[in-house]
């Protein structure tokens, strides 16, 4: 069973604040990361989510 997207949301809000407040202390390697392989996962979830509401 997928974890609810709106678990994620401190992860979300806290990479938010690193990429806008403390820009050039960003590793490119983490972002490409997470853009990589942990947004499908989310958009994934998030569309299950998404689909079990309509139900």
């Amino acid at each position: 069973m997928p974890r609810d997207p709106r678990l994620y949301l401190a992860d979300i809000v806290d990479l938010r604040n690193i990429l806008v407040h403390e820009y050039s202390g960003i590793d490119d390697r983490v972002v490409w990361l997470v853009a990589r392989h942990r947004v499908p996962i989310l958009r994934g979830e998030a569309m299950s989510l998404l689909a079990s509401l309509d139900r």
